[in-house]
């Protein structure tokens, strides 16, 4: 038996914000983020200088956020 639409929404509001830490507390998220970051890099400026890489990965990571866990 499912729930309603609406009971749904609700409880994916009631929800979000603690699944968002969840998930990126986990190392595994951390990894699989740093290891796009430079891949999603590439793919938008092509072969790019692997200290160029390093350094926009820094700068990115921290603002790779779920949503739901915005200040």
């Amino acid at each position: 038996m499912g729930l309603t639409q609406q009971s749904y929404e609700r409880l994916a509001e009631a929800l979000a914000d603690e699944v968002s830490c969840y998930i990126a507390e986990d190392d595994r998220f951390r990894e699989v983020i740093l290891k796009l970051i430079p891949e999603a890099i590439q793919s938008k400026l092509g072969l790019v200088d692997a200290e160029v890489i390093g350094e926009m990965t820094a700068h990115l990571a921290p603002k790779m956020v779920l949503v739901g866990m915005e200040d």
